[in-house]
């Protein structure tokens, strides 16, 4: 039985998690397969969540862009609104930088994760 690994997007590889084939591994070498499995869809879980996450994230990002935009505007308003427009800006840079270390953690992870599953499916897979 094949499993297809789903992979954050950006990260357009493919992987696929095979069971072991009972009669051609030693039950030492099917524990460790079937251990490997566990570990490997546990972080497919996780993956999901963190993309899920970072999807979330863009938006909140563009949002706050577009909050930084309508108070640039009004900028030479005053002092106030030069104010507001200085903060919106440090709101959306700062969410900025928080969307790229999620992504930057999601696409290592997913690399991690293709890394397992090939290993996987060179140890554990049925021919």
């Amino acid at each position: 039985m094949r499993h297809t690994v789903i992979l954050p997007a950006l990260l357009m590889s493919a992987a696929v998690l095979a069971a072991p084939h009972a009669s051609a591994h030693s039950a030492s070498t099917r524990a460790e397969c079937q251990a490997q499995a566990k570990t490997i869809k546990a972080e497919q879980s996780k993956l999901k969540t963190l993309t899920a996450k970072r999807d979330e994230m863009l938006e909140e990002v563009e949002a706050a862009g577009e909050t930084w935009e309508a108070a640039e505007v009004t900028r030479l308003f005053g002092d106030e609104e030069a104010a507001k427009a200085d903060a919106a800006k440090q709101d959306y840079e700062a969410l900025k930088a928080e969307l790229r270390e999620t992504e930057k953690t999601l696409q290592t992870r997913a690399a991690d994760m293709n890394a397992d599953v090939a290993a996987y499916n060179k140890q554990c897979a049925t021919k």
